[in-house]
């Protein structure tokens, strides 16, 4: 995996930001239960951006676990996680632009208030579902 690099881009004035490799301790803190199928991580700055785009840059792994790559953004054991999006070696990039879960939109207005972020996943696993 150390040759292949996500990044995410929350804004069209930022930069991207490398997505690290690896389980941290905030998966502990969303208690996110598959942990050990963990490839990426990192923060969602709060209140929710208004779009995310995703993108992968080098070498795809051969193995077969890694044929799809799900983005999903935690809040929390309480709430569904938020399917952003599939990528794959053919498909190394996510965009999204929408409107939240009204559930995310409340938890990441609240989180906001007391300093927290989300928590965006990037797990080996299956194609495409619904958000």
């Amino acid at each position: 995996m150390e040759n292949l690099k996500l990044y995410v881009l929350f804004s069209t004035d930022g930069a991207p930001q490398e997505i690290p490799f690896a389980a941290s301790d905030e998966a502990d803190h969303f208690h996110i239960e598959s942990r050990e199928q963990h490839g990426f991580e990192g923060t969602v700055p709060l209140p929710l951006p208004k779009f995310l785009l995703i993108f992968a840059l080098g070498e795809w792994p051969q193995d077969n676990h890694f044929r799809h790559m799900s983005a999903e953004i935690h809040f929390g054991k309480d709430l569904d996680p938020f399917h952003v999006g599939t990528l794959s070696k053919d498909n190394r990039s996510v965009c999204w632009q929408g409107t939240w879960r009204e559930d995310l939109q409340v938890r990441g207005m609240l989180m906001s208030e007391e300093g927290l972020t989300g928590l965006l996943v990037i797990t080996p696993g299956k194609p495409d579902r619904e958000g």
